[in-house]
Order: C-alpha cells, then structure tokens, then sequence
C-alpha cells in the first residue's frame, strides 16, 4: 500500500527537497500548484500536482483525503477579518 504525502509549498525553497526525498522513498506525492510552471515542476519531481493555491484551501484540501500526513513547507497569509 502506497502511503501518501499532501506538501504544501511543494515548488517554494524547501518543497522541492521534501517531495524528491518523499518520492524517492516510494510515497505518493500529492501538492497544490498554482501554476502551469508549478504542476510541471511538481510531474517532474514524481509528485502529483494539484491546482490550486495553499492559501485558499477550498481549492485543493478534498485532494488530501486520505493523506498519512500533509506537511506545510510554505509561507500561507490568512486574510484579514474584517
């Protein structure tokens, strides 16, 4: 059974090494992309990009179900309440 990792900031300066060292331990990667250039970055590197931005949740967290674990390697901003 393939365990899976969710890895937000998976294209940021730290994401990269996570999900190659992820990948290369046989864990399925799953990562929000908020680009094309990200999602190819992130196809590359074994992981499977899931479009969307971290910081809008809404967008990618029903892809994480079912995640061993999701690790957070980016900086998020919350918006301001208001």
């Amino acid at each position: 059974m393939t365990r899976t990792l969710s890895i937000l900031g998976g294209t940021g300066s730290i994401g990269p090494e996570v999900v190659s060292e992820a990948t290369g331990a046989g864990r399925q990667v799953k990562a929000p992309a908020r680009s094309a250039e990200a999602e190819q970055t992130l196809s590359q590197a074994g992981a499977l990009p899931i479009r969307g931005d971290a910081a809008q949740p809404e967008h990618w967290i029903a892809e994480t179900k079912g995640a061993r674990a999701l690790a957070q390697h980016g900086y998020v901003t919350a918006p301001a309440s208001g």
